[in-house]
């Protein structure tokens, strides 16, 4: 099958006719939905710290406000039958025709459900039958399963629903050919291709970061930070991606796991290239939370403010809290990460640094079910080194 558009400007101009805005259901959704068209079709993901439940909420919230909504309802996010009943009882009454199935990227699932195909099965077991019922398309692979998984999930996902999502993807050569591949196995559905929307390359990097985006998404970004269009001419020059044996991208650099500061020092100069690697420092657990912490002020020679690494496991987040006298730089440095500041939570991925005055309630934690990395800085240096800013209030 080839894809012929008479036009690129026709062609977008059809593809985005009547898209569908994708939002996460974070406390800030309902100022988000504001700005988007009277009616306007909206897809509500499913966040690995806040659960299905939050997704379920602003479904109905939002279909009562006007909105078409598709809930992202993660198969392994899902309990059992019972839970499903519920869930899919609630979609119903809120009105909601049309559904996204994945199979939700939660290392290990919240009960029986371990793939989209099996919470489809369950759902038509329970005679619910919504009129649209979408699965997911990954043009780029995915990062923990091979492209013969991949193959045999959507043949048996395919009979249950009536349209595929891609997996944002930057290069539309990648979904084309994706796209032909699956028509050449038989899959017919109608194809819905993610792309992003308009915001800062920090945030997209995060973004991407955050939902497994594959080479073209890196490429895409080096060239950015490069801001040359050499850049990604001389990469396709080059041979495009690097693949791996099974015909998907390597994703050797998607792991940062070293950080390396440069210490000043007294030399001649006015500066040591001493480096600290955050790899090789020791992580124990402190008495004043179960956060794995580094503590670097010593280290790093720092005397008019605090330093902390810290190593965030799957849903763990720093004590909710308030600081006397220290105003706190948080810098995500690795994995899925995110920060709670006066009662909302925001995405906060590699590339970004969130600035928190004393007394606003703060917190950092793991959006996901991978560990986040994290470098803390508090001025002026109040307390101990192992010890909270004498005027700090732990809120929860």
């Amino acid at each position: 099958m080839s894809l012929d558009t008479p036009t690129t400007a026709d062609g977008a101009r059809a593809l985005l006719a009547d898209p569908r805005f994708e939002l996460m259901p974070f406390d800030s959704f309902g100022d988000q939905m504001v700005h988007l068209p009277d009616g306007a079709t909206i897809a509500i993901t499913t966040s690995p710290t806040l659960g299905l439940g939050a997704t379920i909420e602003w479904t109905e919230k939002a279909a009562a406000a006007g909105y078409e909504i598709v809930p992202h309802v993660a198969a392994r996010y899902v309990e059992d039958d019972d839970h499903l009943d519920e869930v899919a009882g609630r979609l119903v009454e809120a009105g909601v025709d049309d559904i996204f199935v994945p199979g939700g990227d939660r290392e290990e699932p919240a009960g029986e459900f371990e793939s989209a195909h099996g919470l489809l099965v369950a759902l038509e077991d329970l005679g619910y039958e919504f009129d649209d019922v979408g699965i997911t398309g990954y043009p780029e692979g995915h990062d923990f399963l091979s492209d013969e998984t991949l193959q045999d999930a959507m043949a048996k996902k395919a009979p249950h629903a009536t349209y595929i999502t891609t997996q944002l993807c930057f290069d539309p050569d990648d979904i084309v050919t994706w796209i032909e591949s699956i028509r050449e196995r038989g899959v017919e559905l109608p194809v819905e291709v993610g792309i992003p929307g308009v915001m800062k390359y920090q945030k997209m990097v995060g973004v991407a970061q955050k939902v497994g985006v594959g080479d073209s998404g890196r490429n895409v970004v080096t060239n950015i930070i490069r801001g040359t269009k050499d850049g990604l001419a001389a990469r396709r020059q080059d041979g495009g991606p690097r693949r791996n044996p099974n015909g998907r991208s390597t994703r050797t650099d998607r792991a940062v796991t070293v950080f390396v500061v440069s210490v000043p020092g007294s030399a001649g100069d006015g500066f040591d290239p001493t480096t600290l690697d955050l790899a090789a420092v020791e992580y124990p657990v402190p008495s004043t939370s179960d956060v794995p912490t580094a503590r670097l002020t010593a280290l790093l020679g720092c005397t008019g403010l605090k330093a902390n690494a810290r190593v965030l496991g799957p849903d763990q987040a720093v004590p909710y809290h308030t600081e006397g006298s220290q105003e706190e730089l948080f810098v995500p440095i690795a994995g899925p990460g995110a920060v709670r500041v006066a009662g909302e939570t925001v995405p906060a991925t590699p590339g970004t640094v969130v600035r928190v005055a004393p007394a606003t309630p703060r917190s950092a934690l793991t959006d996901g079910d991978a560990r986040s990395r994290w470098v803390m800085f508090g001025a002026p240096p109040t307390g101990g080194p192992e010890e909270w800013d004498p005027g700090a209030v732990i809120l929860e």
